[in-house]
């Protein structure tokens, strides 16, 4: 029983130790155990018995003593006094290029004080994630004292830490790595973040873990509808998600993911955000952009529409579908006049073919009229049974009729007079 409440009263004091320095200095037989259980899985891992036993193996491992302090620089700061690895590789902790000179020079403190070197180590470098002239406060992959004195820039940004006295007081008494932030930058293995990179995560306000973890979402995505449509559903505010899609996007025009969730998908809301004033013209005229972009028929045919819309209010007196009203067109342009002997042009039979093509089509008699007008404005035979048809037409608005008319050379003055 005694045994059982000194593992517990250890590993609660351990547990103390690591919020306010950032490591565990107790042999944490407890936590050893419930590694090995699986307690301290998150939902969302897949570790198998077996790998949580070699996992705290691995923990046992670094709790023995002295262990820590010869392969990770604890109590006794051999690895900081003789970095014989990174003097070989000539990289740093990290693996990254570093001169050798600069490795031995951070070193010699060690033998000329070594009494509280490490600690005052700790100190400086724990105080300069406060530095005034960094882009935010936090932990970057230059900033010893040989940097400052090279005049380097900060580096790449390990992570933030919020300027508070007690986050202040923390970090001049254990150092850098005593932050929660450090802990989980260490324990998920995450990426130093580069300028762009701090920047965007400066300008958008989130928190530090919110921002890794967009990062890791991200990463495994590759076109930019599935980042957007990623980045529109993250719970975060509106401004951070604007600030991700348009540097993901990268384009001249800023979008607003506002209103994202009214559009059907990626596509609709990128056509709406390039083409705004014809996505409008397309919703005020009931045309989805389904409809629109359904075949490159419909594409043309809307696109026609858009750029004429006078005469598109005509062809919606004919049909409702201008797709098809398009094919009358086009059809009607490729019938020609018949011709003599001599190869001139018959007169009246192309009126004849054009009246025989419109008759057989499946309109009501006055959109036929309207059709047969539009290819010969001047022929005013049907004139009053058009201004009846559109006026039997509910459908159709005063101004719309007005302009219609006017497209079929019809006069039509202030008070609503027709004439021709």
């Amino acid at each position: 029983a005694t045994i059982a409440q000194l593992a517990v009263f250890q590993h609660l004091f351990g547990q103390a130790c690591e919020t306010m320095s950032g490591y565990n200095p107790t042999f944490d037989s407890v936590s050893t155990i419930m590694t090995a259980c699986g307690f301290d899985d998150d939902e969302d891992d897949e570790d198998t018995p077996l790998d949580n036993v070699e996992q705290a193996f691995l923990e046992f491992l670094e709790d023995l003593p002295y262990t820590s302090s010869v392969l990770g620089g604890g109590r006794i700061p051999i690895s900081s006094a003789l970095p014989i690895k990174q003097l070989i590789t000539g990289t740093d902790d990290y693996g990254n290029e570093k001169p050798r000179w600069e490795t031995a020079l951070e070193a010699l403190p060690y033998y000329l004080a070594p009494t509280g070197v490490n600690q005052a180590k700790k100190t400086m470098q724990g105080l300069a994630m406060f530095d005034d002239d960094l882009p935010i406060n936090g932990s970057y992959t230059k900033n010893t004292a040989i940097d400052k004195l090279k005049g380097d820039e900060p580096g790449n940004l390990r992570f933030s830490v919020e300027d508070t006295i007690p986050n202040r007081i923390q970090a001049g008494v254990f150092g850098q790595w005593s932050n929660k932030n450090a802990r989980q930058y260490f324990d998920e293995g995450y990426a130093p973040l580069k300028e762009k990179q701090v920047e965007e995560y400066v300008d958008s306000g989130v928190s530090m873990q919110e921002y890794w973890d967009y990062r890791q979402g991200l990463a495994g995505l590759e076109t930019n509808e599935e980042k957007v449509d990623y980045i529109a559903n993250l719970d975060l505010p509106l401004k951070a998600k604007n600030i991700f899609a348009n540097n993901v996007l990268d384009r001249k025009e800023d979008v607003d993911l506002k209103d994202y969730d009214k559009f059907a998908d990626f596509e609709e809301f990128d056509f709406a955000t390039k083409y705004p004033e014809k996505y409008e013209f397309f919703k005020e005229n009931n045309i989805s952009y389904n409809d629109y972009s359904s075949n490159e028929k419909s594409r043309e045919a809307y696109n026609w529409a858009y750029n004429n819309p006078e005469k598109y209010e005509l062809a919606k007196a004919v049909t409702d579908d201008v797709v098809t009203y398009k094919e009358y067109t086009g059809a009607l342009s490729d019938i020609t006049a018949d011709k003599n002997s001599k190869g001139k042009s018959i007169s009246g039979s192309r009126k004849k073919k054009v009246a025989s093509y419109i008759s057989g089509l499946d309109l009501e008699t006055g959109a036929k009229y309207i059709l047969f007008k539009s290819e010969y404005p001047a022929d005013d035979s049907y004139n009053v049974e058009i201004i009846n048809y559109l006026n039997s037409r509910d459908d159709i608005s005063y101004s719309e009729m007005k302009t219609i008319l006017e497209e079929l050379d019809f006069k039509v003055d202030s008070k609503g007079n027709i004439s021709w």
